[in-house]
Parts: C-alpha cells; sequence; structure tokens
C-alpha cells in the first residue's frame, strides 16, 4: 500500500524568534498571558477574607436548622 505522506509528515524546522516581529508578538503574548492569570506565589500572596454568606450561627438549635432547610427546599421547588 502507499501513502501519500511520510510517517510522520516533514515539517518545516520554524522558531518563533525567527524574526523580529514574531518576536515581539510573543513577549506580547507572555505580558497578556501573565496579566490575565498571575503565579501562585501571586495568588498566595493576597490575603484571603473569610466570607459570611453561608455561615451558621453556633447557636442555632438542630431544629432551627432544619426548618430553614425545609423552607428552602420548598422555594426551590416552586421556582
Amino acid at each position: 500500500m502507499f501513502k501519500a505522506t511520510p510517517n510522520p509528515p516533514g515539517t518545516d524546522d520554524v522558531s518563533p524568534y525567527e524574526s523580529a516581529d514574531s518576536k515581539k508578538l510573543n513577549e506580547a503574548a507572555e505580558r497578556a498571558l501573565d496579566f490575565h492569570f498571575p503565579s501562585n506565589a501571586d495568588i498566595k500572596a493576597i490575603p484571603r477574607i473569610r466570607s459570611t454568606l453561608f455561615s451558621v450561627d453556633p447557636e442555632a438549635s438542630a431544629e432551627t436548622l432544619a426548618v430553614y432547610l425545609v423552607e428552602t427546599l420548598a422555594s426551590v421547588d416552586v421556582m
């Protein structure tokens, strides 16, 4: 059986830094990625604020929590 392309097909050896324009584009892409996707060190340096949106009152009884749960699920069922 004859194959039209070699296995694997030949590729041209082209460097992304071959011309001055491609080097500038690559540097711009790196800057954009660094701006939009911070490194792990940058993420860990940001102080975290504890969210109180889903916090439960430690003094709430189990019955109170069950009542709120039933009311919330009933509301979701209606929606």
